[in-house]
């Protein structure tokens, strides 16, 4: 006998056995949507948060701003009066004299010249001037009298000392270049400059610095001068004759130092050169050694009076006082301040996810969609800190636009209140961003509440224009009123800077409208929608793929454009898109134009085609023109959102005249009968309000023509069965039409097939009749 085991023992075996369930949690964690939902909503609130953190930290002001409040230091603070510092540094630098040096070309050419003359003297084969070069000469411009001078100084000749006691042996050679280097450097101190150079000294009152060679001490190198008296080399000969003169005194005899006075005459040049390398470099140095001017500012100081006009100086204050209040919080009220931001973002990020899960959870679980929504909010927050970072002055065009722009583009993407809603959220982001008061997110909501409204549809080119400027005069006047209600009136300037920012706020709204209306093309492609100006257009009769269905399939082509009447007063009648119904309509049989003559509405009563084909070859052919229709949409371009009514205009519905002949056919066979899906459209079905109406207006449309006397009675009816036919069927289980949207659908099918197919009374023929007596009774009414 086996050993029986207890309760709880097997019970753990089943338990180890049986698998456990997966935790709820964990498995809508798992959930793709849910994933993505996460991984957006964590990069919007990092990106979101740095952006914000770097708007608040932006300067708020611009030079000659108007102050409309008193801004006082919150902490003490040292700050650098830069102004005064530069007009300090300037005047240091402005007073640095310009710096010349010594034209040492032009003394050593002189030199020269001198040594010439002493080089003649000592040649004993020259007697008289005429022997010498007349090159030379003439250069040198020698007399016979200066040459018998220089002649008697160069003779050697014993001289007696101080003492008289000792007789030394004169060098005139060796004095010769003494005197000239005595001469010279007498000629180095006078101030010769270029006449342009000395024009403009003088015109800036300066005194200049030269620098020049010590003949007598050559080892101590450069020495400085400074001069108040300056010649121009064109001044009056004379003049600087006078000066030479003195300086040549020191020669042995007259004759000898006319010559050497000529030859300065003869060879003027500067005495100095403007050296512009070492001006800026003595400038730069006198500019940098200036010390810099603080200023020291103690709590509560007033830093910028309400009513004055921003300076240079006022924003470098604002700058330090900010810095320095950043300086003193600890690390952990630092802390707290980012973490008060992030948790700001946070919410509304949080916000806005609420209200995606609760309303659009398909934007959520679509990645593209929910990337291209966060792409768009976060580009919105940027643009607006970026240029009220740039123009600080024009916040009321540069942190407007973004928000109307992105409000714009998903009203046309989604609808108004989608747009309402993540517009409003967006104009809160960005004033906290901007740190701003809750007056500028109300001009916000002003603009974003205005252009929502008058965006229900956009079916011309000047509609938003007029959205653009309905929604720049709201901020203009919530700018009027917020500024009355929170500014100093009595401020100079003030009603200027109200009615400024108010026509900039004005300027904001036209500029959205114009800017939407160019990059419309672009929203559509991006958002995969299309408007109700593109439906017009595509709704043009000489549209290249509509002109080719009237031309190769007209029969289709008068079924298209009953069906457009038909859809689109069913359509507005819901109020769904009416238009886009009509547009549909006229695109959804596009496939046909392959093989029109396999339609009955395109054989002109002649031999039907299919009575040569078996069931399934003409349910291929018919089935096929769904498939044909896609292709030639995207082959022409039409949008994602007509397409849809190509390949859902018969959902999954059952093809029953080829389904009744195979059936037929098979059981003539003896064979069982075809399953019905093998017999149906392969889909899909209609996934909204729109496409689900081109569905029975193309079943009622083809049922209408069957009808031998189509009277009110037999129309209402054939309406009604159609439609409960597509609903018992599921086609209507994938869109959101209700029992009572359909009943107006049948309601509005009906009206417009009665006008379509209604009777008229026989006229009388042309042949003539016997002529009766008249009686006014017998009078027949047209209709």
């Amino acid at each position: 006998m086996g050993i029986r085991k207890g309760k709880t023992p097997r019970r753990r075996e089943v338990r180890r056995t049986l698998k456990q369930p997966a935790r709820p949690w964990l498995a809508w964690i798992g959930r793709r949507e849910v994933i993505w939902s996460i991984l957006l909503f964590l990069a919007f609130t990092t990106l979101g948060s740095l952006v914000a953190v770097s708007g608040q930290a932006r300067q708020r002001y611009r030079v000659d701003h108007l102050a409309t409040e008193t801004i006082v230091s919150r902490v003490k603070f040292r700050a650098i009066d830069k102004a005064e510092t530069d007009t300090r540094r300037a005047l240091a630098r402005a007073g640095t004299p310009p710096f010349y040096r010594a034209n040492t070309a032009y003394l050593q050419k002189l030199r020269t010249q001198f040594d010439a003359l002493i080089a003649v003297a000592l040649d004993e084969t020259i007697e008289r001037a005429d022997q010498i070069e007349p090159d030379l000469r003439q250069s040198l411009k020698l007399s016979d009298a200066t040459l018998r001078d220089l002649r008697l100084y160069t003779e050697t000749q014993e001289v007696p000392d101080q003492d008289d006691s000792v007789l030394i042996v004169r060098q005139p050679k060796q004095e010769w270049q003494a005197r000239i280097d005595q001469f010279l450097e007498g000629l180095a101190s006078i101030a010769v400059l270029s006449s342009e150079e000395r024009n403009r000294i003088e015109r800036d009152a300066q005194h200049i610095a030269v620098s020049h060679i010590t003949i007598d001490h050559p080892n101590q190198g450069e020495k400085e001068q400074f001069f108040s008296t300056l010649h121009g080399v064109d001044d009056s000969p004379r003049a600087f004759k006078e000066h030479v003169t003195p300086l040549a005194a020191r020669f042995p005899s007259k004759n000898i130092a006319r010559s050497i006075v000529t030859l300065v005459m003869l060879n003027r040049q500067p005495t100095y050169l403007y050296d512009a390398q070492e001006t800026f470099r003595r400038q730069k140095l006198r500019y940098d050694s200036v010390a810099d001017v603080d200023r020291n500012y103690n709590r509560d100081d007033v830093l910028v009076l309400a009513g004055s006009r921003m300076t240079e100086f006022d924003l470098a204050v604002i700058r330090e006082e900010r810095g320095a209040y950043l300086t003193s919080l600890t690390p952990l009220q630092a802390w707290m301040r980012h973490g008060a931001n992030i948790a700001i973002i946070l919410c509304v990020a949080a916000s806005l996810w609420v209200y995606l899960g609760a309303y659009y959870p398909r934007v959520m679980g679509n990645a593209t969609r929910g990337l291209a929504l966060v792409a768009l909010l976060l580009l919105c927050q940027s643009v607006a800190v970026f240029l009220t970072s740039v123009r600080p002055d024009l916040i009321y065009l540069m942190a407007t636009f973004p928000c109307l722009l992105a409000t714009a583009v998903l009203a046309i993407a989604y609808n108004q209140r989608f747009a309402l809603a993540i517009g409003s959220l967006l104009s809160l982001l960005v004033t906290i961003s901007l740190g701003l008061s809750v007056t500028f997110a109300m001009v916000l909501l002003a603009g974003v509440g205005a252009a929502v409204s008058l965006l229900a549809e956009v079916r011309t080119r000047s509609k938003l224009m007029q959205v653009g400027i309905a929604s720049g005069v709201a901020m203009a006047a919530m700018t009027w009123i917020v500024c009355l209600a929170q500014r100093r009136l009595g401020l100079d300037g003030v009603w200027a800077l109200i009615l400024r920012d108010s026509l900039w706020a004005l300027a904001s709204g036209i500029g959205t409208g114009m800017f939407t209306q160019s990059i419309l093309p672009l929203v559509e492609k991006v958002f995969k929608v299309i408007t109700s100006m593109t439906l017009k257009d595509l709704n043009d009769a000489s549209h290249p793929l509509l002109r080719r269905l009237a031309e190769q399939a007209p029969g289709t082509y008068a079924h298209s454009l009953r069906m457009a009447d038909m859809g689109e007063a069913a359509a507005d009648a819901i109020g769904a898109n009416g238009l886009m119904c009509r547009v549909g309509a006229m695109y959804h049989d596009v496939g046909k134009i392959n093989k029109p003559a396999y339609f009955v509405e395109n054989q002109s009563g002649g031999p039907n085609k299919h009575t040569k084909l078996s069931p399934a070859m003409s349910l291929l052919i018919i089935v096929g023109h769904v498939k044909d229709g896609i292709e030639m949409a995207r082959e022409y371009g039409l949008p994602t959102t007509l397409r849809h009514f190509i390949e859902s205009h018969h959902g999954t519905t059952l093809v029953e005249y080829f389904y009744h002949a195979a059936k037929q056919q098979r059981e003539g066979e003896g064979k069982d009968a075809p399953a019905e899906f093998e017999y149906r459209y392969p889909g899909p079905k209609p996934t909204t309000p729109e496409a689900a109406i081109i569905m029975l207006c193309d079943g009622v449309e083809g049922a209408a023509r069957t009808l031998s006397e189509p009277n009110p009675a037999r129309i209402e009816q054939l309406v009604h069965q159609m439609a409960m036919k597509r609903l018992m069927d599921g086609q209507f289980n994938e869109c959101s039409l209700t029992l009572q949207e359909l009943h107006k659908i049948e309601t509005a099918i009906t009206k417009t097939v009665r006008a379509l197919y209604h009777g008229r009374v026989a006229y009388p023929s042309e042949e003539k009749e016997p002529q009766r007596e008249h009686r006014p009774e017998a009078t027949v009414a047209a209709s």
